[in-house]
């Protein structure tokens, strides 16, 4: 019995959440908190299903909106990823400016 009801009540757990999400994704963020919520509830959808690891980047946002500093494995993996693919969409850094950050024409 107390197994059904954990099961019962997990369902509940994550068909408020994806209520909730769907609401919260089907209006325009009013302000920065409204999209650290979001995330925040995605990550919590993510963790329920056991599912983070197949999401992994999708995860590394939900994380990142939380905690400012990632040193997971997950974490470098998807840092190593956008270091290699930023420079595809953006080209090379033309220079380093005084803090040194590439600097784009």
């Amino acid at each position: 019995m107390e197994l059904l009801v954990a099961r019962t009540e997990d369902n509940l757990t994550r068909s408020a959440l994806a209520e909730e999400l769907w609401s919260l994704l089907n209006e325009e963020p009013q302000a920065k908190r409204d999209v650290v919520h979001v995330l925040i509830q995605i990550r919590k959808v993510l963790e329920h299903d056991g599912k983070p690891a197949k999401y992994e980047v999708l995860k590394f946002f939900c994380d990142w909106v939380a905690h400012p500093k990632l040193a997971g494995t997950g974490a470098r993996r998807v840092l190593r990823l956008l270091d290699e693919q930023l420079p595809t969409f953006y080209g090379k850094p033309e220079g380093v400016d005084h803090k040194g950050r590439g600097t784009w024409a």
